[in-house]
């Protein structure tokens, strides 16, 4: 007897428990930050491998060991031809130059662009590298510069338009910030205390500023709210003010390329904008569909 009244009671408990297990495995608890990266798993794979990273990493590659002179500098004085400051963005000084920048990029913008896409780190390394060299110019007219580092600033450092844009739904957001804190306070000491006059400090400022500006225009916003379309204009307005300020400083070869940003974040603004007050707040940012891709001889800083 006590035997049968075993089986019942187990037979009775059986679906009970198998309806446990089932909503355990099925409808996981959400975690923190899970909203980000659905919407970046929406976009199809295609459109997020570091297709641009990879051959950013490589053209810098060949250029150093291909050309005798590893390259070529953006300078003095907006000499040149009009393509220079591209040219400059991939040649490096040395070896230890381009095989740090090479590095640093192929972690921060393979990460991005993994989770933005091709479109966004392109429009951010062409900007940051454009501005980079070009205000440098403007802030030291009689030096040239050449490397990755403006363009590397502003992919590190669109992170913080990234998590302005997605506080709530961004996994380990504040490990993020700790990171970019570190980063800064680090430059800021570097700057002080062990000041070098073969860095651009200039580049990697206008640079990183360059990559935020952008960033919080074309950046993966999973929760749209209207108060964030002051961010996206913000970022209109910071950029035009960049390259405003490279055609007053007499950089125009530079400022008339990376210009060419400038209408592709007016019109994605407007499209926010438009988008935006038309829905209820929050909305799903029109920036992201589902199922659709996002968006030698002389003195030479680096």
């Amino acid at each position: 007897n006590g035997g049968l009244a075993g089986y019942l009671l187990v037979q009775r408990c059986r679906p009970a428990t198998a309806r446990f297990f089932q909503s355990a495995m099925s409808k996981p608890r959400p975690s923190s930050g899970a909203s980000y990266w659905g919407a970046v798993h929406q976009a199809p794979l295609i459109c997020r491998l570091p297709i641009l990273t990879v051959a950013t990493c490589v053209a810098c590659i060949v250029i150093f060991f291909a050309n005798d002179a590893h390259g070529w500098s953006y300078g003095r004085s907006n000499e040149g031809p009009w393509w220079s400051c591209l040219a400059a963005m991939i040649s490096h000084v040395d070896q230890e130059h381009l095989w740090s920048n090479v590095a640093f990029l192929a972690i921060a913008g393979c990460f991005l662009e993994i989770t933005e896409g091709v479109p966004h780190v392109a429009c951010v390394l062409f900007g940051g590298g454009c501005i980079g060299a070009a205000l440098h110019g403007v802030a030291d007219p009689d030096t040239r510069v050449r490397g990755t580092s403006g363009a590397i600033y502003a992919v590190f450092f669109s992170q913080l338009s990234l998590l302005a844009l997605n506080w709530a739904e961004m996994p380990a957001r504040v490990l993020r910030l700790c990171v970019l804190l570190i980063l800064i306070v680090v430059d800021v000491a570097a700057l002080i205390f062990w000041r070098s006059d073969n860095v651009s400090y200039e580049g990697h400022l206008f640079g990183a500023l360059a990559g935020v500006s952008i960033a919080l225009v074309l950046g993966r916003n999973v929760r749209l709210r209207r108060f964030e379309i002051a961010f996206t204009w913000l970022g209109v307005l910071g950029y035009a003010a960049l390259v405003a300020t490279a055609f007053a400083g007499g950089q125009t070869k530079a400022a008339a390329l990376a210009a060419g940003v400038l209408p592709l974040l007016g019109v994605a603004a407007t499209w926010i904008t438009r988008c935006s007050l038309r829905a209820p707040d929050p909305v799903p940012s029109p920036t992201v569909p589902e199922g659709d891709c996002d968006r030698g001889g002389f003195v030479v800083r680096m």
